[in-house]
């Protein structure tokens, strides 16, 4: 540990929003700007290196924390990968009461926030081979990732693709899948494959708010069987890339890859069977056509899996709550990354199958799904409680814009709860009644509490328009999926809960979606 790099304090700031003072928390050079998620004492900030004058990443696990041990090994790991395709483990820090990791903070969105809908095939491979020439370079380390998943691949601002969470997400929330970290990495490539070609990702491993591959069969159905212009040799790479991880719904194969070097020369081969060019094209263009020719704006939206610090106590309150769900007929499918936290996990389980992805038999036709597409928005108002307001404002469309960088806020407070007649809110308006089933929602920060309501009709109350879920703890990026269509023209999505925010509270929405009929 550097001398005086592990002191902790803290000082009083003014708020210079108004309300009282509050406090600056500080650990040696760097001064703590934003919880992303977790607790002062347990998760994870966004903090100012003011040595060096940059953001990076801090976190923070007490002492006391059974995986400490694992964590200190697995940052003294990452932290010898040196690649610009990977974002630097920079320190290790010892204080009294925690050990505290600083990594590269990395301005850009993730691969989770930006894929909205399959990409070109010659885009899919080109930063496929991104990612995996990436895994290589933490493989030539020594070391590997161990949980690659959407929110882990990075676009960044110069457009480039970056991995981040190597050694450390695995030593914090496990391996996934399975419990080698090499095979998972393997799993890891032909899954990210599979989101780029569908948008859809593999049996749920690990948990991510994009929606799962279907299962067909008993088994998970093929890129091709997803979509029609895709090869017999994609639909290849992608099966044996993804039965590596071991899971039961894969399709069964003898011919599994078992290292990133075979994987990397079959996806070189299948680049050039589907005419996909070579492998050293740009990758800029590639990254442009996955954010839809959109800038990416620097924002500080790391999102990493909350780990709870009770797992018996969360996994039974979990199982009530999903069954309170199951009982109101209501689906919801929250984005809790660790596997044992899921809410909603509709993996369907393989009982049998062939020893051959090569099977003679004609591939099965997925079922049909319900017709489900993004709404449009006729307008959008800002609600208060305090006035029974609905104001059509320009900060209220910051909320449904397509930079995800702009944000509508509610005002800042002093505390995180909000009584009833303060709350605030976004309310849209699809122009009729409409059947909704998912609504996709972007906040500010983690940790907010929301309600979200339906209405035919707007009242001063927001009481009086019918509460469709109540959610707690709602991380910055979500999925609310109703099991049966709400009917309504007016959707509400009501703050009852703020989370922190530089040195107040304060609640947003970067991105609200319906989706329906």
């Amino acid at each position: 540990m550097r001398p005086n790099d592990g002191e902790e304090s803290s000082k009083p700031i003014k708020d210079p929003r108004g309300g009282r003072a509050r406090t600056e928390r500080r650990i040696g050079r760097f001064r703590l700007d934003d919880l992303v998620v977790g607790d002062a004492d347990n998760g994870l900030w966004r903090a100012w290196d003011e040595r060096l004058a940059r953001k990076v990443s801090l976190r923070i696990i007490p002492q006391t924390d059974p995986v400490c041990a694992a964590v200190r090994e697995a940052a003294s790991q990452a932290a010898r990968v040196d690649s610009r395709r990977i974002a630097k483990v920079l320190d290790v820090i010892d204080i009294d009461d925690a050990l505290v990791v600083v990594a590269e903070w990395i301005d850009g969105i993730s691969l989770e926030q930006a894929l909205h809908s399959p990409v070109s095939v010659a885009s899919a491979i080109a930063i496929t081979r991104e990612v995996l020439d990436a895994l290589q370079d933490i493989a030539a380390a020594g070391a590997h990732h161990g949980r690659l998943r959407p929110a882990t691949v990075m676009l960044t601002s110069e457009r480039e693709i970056r991995l981040r969470g190597h050694c450390i997400d695995a030593a914090l929330f496990g391996v996934s899948p399975g419990e080698d970290s090499a095979s998972a990495d393997v799993y890891g490539v032909g899954a990210v494959l599979t989101a780029l070609l569908t948008a859809t990702w593999p049996a749920g491993q690990p948990q991510t708010t994009l929606r799962d591959t279907p299962v067909v069969g008993h088994h998970l159905a093929r890129p091709s069987q997803l979509r029609a212009d895709l090869s017999a040799e994609l639909d290849t790479f992608v099966i044996r890339s993804l039965a590596a991880g071991g899971l039961p719904q894969t399709v069964p194969t003898r011919f599994a890859f078992t290292d990133l070097f075979a994987q990397r020369n079959a996806l070189t081969t299948t680049s050039d069977a589907v005419g996909a060019g070579p492998l050293g094209n740009p990758i800029q263009k590639a990254v442009g056509e996955v954010l839809g020719a959109r800038p990416v704006q620097p924002a500080p939206i790391y999102v990493p899996e909350p780990r709870p610090k009770n797992r018996a106590r969360t996994l039974a309150l979990v199982a009530a709550a999903t069954s309170s769900v199951l009982a109101l007929g209501v689906g919801v499918a929250l984005w809790l990354d660790d596997p044992s936290d899921q809410t909603a996990a509709n993996i369907a389980y393989a009982t049998s199958g062939t020893d051959s992805e090569s099977s003679a038999q004609p591939a099965a036709r997925p079922n049909t799904a319900p017709i489900e597409e993004v709404l449009p928005i006729k307008q959008v108002y800002a609600y208060s409680a305090a006035t029974g307001s609905y104001t059509p404002s320009k900060s209220a469309k910051l909320s449904v814009d397509d930079d995800l960088a702009s944000v509508w806020t509610t005002d800042p407070q002093d505390h995180s709860d909000v009584d009833e007649g303060s709350r605030q809110g976004i309310v849209v308006d699809l122009g009729w009644e409409r059947d909704i089933r998912v609504v996709d929602l972007g906040l500010l920060g983690n940790n907010s509490n929301i309600e979200i309501r339906a209405s035919n009709k707007l009242s001063k109350r927001a009481s009086d328009l019918t509460l469709v879920q109540s959610l707690k703890g709602a991380p910055n990026r979500l999925s609310v999926r109703q099991a049966r269509p709400v009917s309504a023209r007016y959707v509400m999505v009501l703050f009852t809960k703020l989370p922190t925010h530089g040195n107040a509270y304060e609640g947003g929405i970067s991105n609200l979606a319906v989706r329906g009929s």
